[in-house]
């Protein structure tokens, strides 16, 4: 953030950078103001998808735990790690690194084909306005507001239930999604970044279900509901 940046010797580069017992040193980053619904961010610092694959991370959404590596693990300790994850009852999905840096996985929705922004961060789930409205999906009003990092500004926002969200096999039954246009993301049809990314797959039900995002093999992996 831009007042994180200020304290900065150098706004572009963090000297030290700190994780846990993890000590990085000569991170560069980009400057910018955060605002979640018009206010300034609580966090300092995002660890952004560059920085997750460089470091072979593994994200553990539901217990909130985030794990690196100085290098990519060998072949026999990723087959040991995909064995574990499978017999805890777990399904995984392919996950796709896209340029500009992001993370897409494939899903379907009331069994419409969809490419989803795999987002820890966001707080909501959400569905552009033009791909709700061409998979039929009813519309409800909202009194809320919501806006991200990449836009500062307050969107008002529609709301539709899906009645099925598949993910890695996983059947995750009646979501709420935020339904608005993302054009300014970059997203939906009218996206500049990737417009065939059709919404964003939030924090909510990654937590709910049990996600774990492995960056090294670049797998999504969900409870099974089984």
């Amino acid at each position: 953030s831009t007042n994180t940046a200020a304290r900065l010797t150098d706004s572009n580069n963090i000297d030290r950078l700190e994780l846990g017992g993890v000590l990085l040193t000569n991170r560069s980053v980009v400057t910018q103001d955060i605002r979640i619904n018009g206010q300034p961010a609580s966090f300092d610092v995002v660890l952004g998808c560059d920085f997750l694959v460089a470091h072979h991370a593994v994200l553990d959404c539901a217990n909130r735990r985030l794990y690196l590596r100085r290098t990519a693990p060998m072949l026999h300790e990723a087959s040991t790690r995909e064995k574990a994850f499978a017999d805890s009852s777990r399904v995984s999905a392919q996950l796709k690194l896209r340029n500009p840096p992001a993370i897409t996985v494939a899903a379907r929705l009331n069994g419409h084909d969809a490419e989803l922004l795999v987002d820890s961060g966001a707080m909501w789930s959400c569905l552009d306005t033009k791909v709700a409205r061409e998979f039929n999906l009813r519309l409800s009003s909202s009194p809320n507001q919501i806006s991200g990092a990449v836009t500062a500004d307050k969107k008002s926002f529609l709301v539709a239930t899906v009645q099925e969200l598949t993910v890695a096999e996983r059947k995750i039954k009646d979501v709420n999604l935020a339904v608005l246009s993302l054009e300014a993301w970059g997203f939906g049809p009218d996206g500049k970044l990737f417009s065939d990314v059709s919404g964003i797959l939030g924090g909510a039900e990654l937590i709910a279900n049990g996600a774990v995002l492995d960056f090294s093999s670049m797998k999504l992996w969900l409870r099974s509901g089984r």
